[in-house]
């Protein structure tokens, strides 16, 4: 009889002692679900799926986040129940967790309709705007010391409008997020209190960068360069007595007929006077034209030549050459170690060999070469290269910077004259300047030329592609099977296993 009231004591403390243990094991499970919550918010990370990316933040990106000194007010006016708010928000937590002088505020104008008032009332001068229920929606707006930029939502987005007008699909496809573009622009343009000025001569045939055209049109570079926080402006030299003041970067992109000499005097003047210059040559084609240019570059020690390099180890179409071979102690190339650059059948440039070098003659350096294959053709006809014996061969240069300093009577940041020289100006056009690494050189060179060291931390930011997983019916049925039925019955025939073994 004790036995029997002893063993039913111990049943009873044993169940006790099992109640309480689940009960404290579901609490610990819960406190370590709140605790990785809690750090994972505090330490995002955002994972890209494209195959193409790193998973992070691009260098140039960190660099410019980890160069801020001053707080930028980050305000997300949004309704928070629109499709890009939710990229908009694990994008700016990660710049949060990289720098701690962004404060992000986020204001749902449809949840919170007085803060968001407040917020229009901000903003009302530097916005009209915000008068407007419809335009003034849906925005991300950034400010430092009063230096406010905002970038809206229909910009965040590239948009595939092929199956929309095909009739496949009845709403128009998001397809690419350009919100790290974007977000990295903006605080580029409100920490950076100097506006920069680029002027594109025009006049003899150049790329024209208003121009949408895909071959020839340079309207994507001048986009970058706005990005960058430099405004974009036309110059004919013919209507101006000398290249203007506040001209931060000369671009002589890809000219077809030859300069006057007394334009060419106004571009050696802005030169000897600390001037920063882009200069690209025609390729292929317009390989033999001369310029002008070309006698003017001889005084700055580089040779431009008449020819057009081809590389039969580096050619897709035989019109064109991958470039890998660059000068990786160059602040301009260094960042692209790994990279390669897709150009048209390029000229040569070259440093010029002197028999004797002044003391404060230019520094010329060669920073982009062709593979030991590469051969320079003389001989074009019809856009056609037709080799010969004479033609120079080997590692053979398509792009160099050129550098001098001492500028008498110019202090500052400009009394240094900067140019990069590029054998082909094809490249940077519309429908080229976003493969391989076209565009990352043109925003560094761009920025090394304008003395803008911060931004030349490394590959700038791409835009996020979304990627849609086409399954067939079959494979369809096999997911839902897989979800809705194999794993809850896993589940529920092992937690019946358990509860049969505690049971006996």
């Amino acid at each position: 009889m004790d036995n029997k009231k002893n063993n039913t004591s111990f049943s009873m403390i044993q169940r006790w002692a099992s109640g309480i243990n689940a009960i404290v094991s579901a609490l610990v499970l819960l406190v370590i679900v709140i605790m990785i919550n809690f750090i994972a918010a505090r330490h995002f990370v955002r994972i890209k799926l494209d195959p193409e990316s790193t998973g992070k933040l691009s260098s140039m990106t960190l660099q410019i986040l980890h160069s801020l000194t001053n707080t930028v007010d980050i305000t997300v006016f949004y309704d928070t129940s629109e499709v890009s708010f939710s990229f908009i928000d694990s994008l700016l937590r990660e710049y949060k967790s990289e720098c701690p002088f962004l404060n992000i505020v986020t204001v749902d104008y449809v949840k919170n309709p007085g803060l968001a008032a407040m917020i229009k009332e901000k903003y009302r001068l530097t916005f009209p705007q915000t008068k407007n229920e419809v335009l003034f929606k849906n925005l991300v707006i950034f400010d430092c010391n009063n230096r406010v930029k905002a970038v809206y939502d229909k910009e965040l987005w590239d948009y595939d409008l092929s199956d929309f007008l095909s009739g496949k699909e009845s709403e128009i496809r998001r397809a690419a997020f350009k919100g790290e573009m974007l977000f990295t622009s903006a605080l580029i343009v409100v920490s950076d209190n100097r506006v920069r000025n680029a002027y594109f001569v025009t006049g003899h045939g150049e790329h024209s960068p208003i121009s949408q055209e895909a071959n020839t049109g340079f309207k994507d570079f001048a986009s970058i360069l706005e990005l960058n926080n430099i405004q974009v402006n036309l110059l004919n030299l013919t209507s101006t007595n000398r290249i203007p003041e506040d001209c931060n970067l000369l671009v002589i992109a890809g000219p077809v007929n030859r300069y006057l000499p007394e334009e060419l005097n106004k571009i050696n003047d802005y030169l000897k006077s600390g001037g920063r210059t882009l200069i690209l040559f025609r390729a292929g084609l317009h390989a033999g034209i001369y310029t002008g240019l070309e006698s003017l570059l001889s005084e700055w020690g580089v040779n431009v030549g008449s020819d057009m390099i081809f590389d039969v180890t580096a050619t897709i179409t035989g019109q064109d050459m991958q470039v890998t071979n660059f000068t990786l102690s160059h602040p301009i190339m260094k960042p692209l170690a790994n990279s390669r650059l897709y150009v048209s059948l390029p000229r040569s440039i070259s440093r010029k060999e002197q028999a004797k070098v002044d003391a404060d003659a230019p520094i010329v350096e060669e920073l982009a070469f062709s593979s030991k294959n590469g051969i320079a053709i003389t001989d074009i006809r019809n856009g056609l290269g037709y080799p010969k014996p004479t033609d120079k061969r080997g590692e053979l240069p398509l792009i160099a910077s050129i550098e001098k300093g001492n500028v008498p009577g110019v202090t500052g940041d400009f009394a240094l004259t900067r140019m990069v020289v590029c054998g082909d100006s094809y490249f940077l056009s519309n429908q080229i300047i976003d493969s391989l690494a076209n565009r990352d050189f043109a925003v560094l060179a761009v920025n090394w030329l304008i003395d803008r060291p911060y931004t030349m931390g490394g590959i700038g930011p791409r835009p996020i592609g979304k990627y849609k997983l086409n399954l067939s019916r079959t494979q369809r049925n096999l997911v839902w099977i897989t979800f809705a039925g194999v794993i809850p019955c896993s589940i529920l025939f092992v937690s019946l296993l358990v509860w049969w073994n505690r049971r006996n």
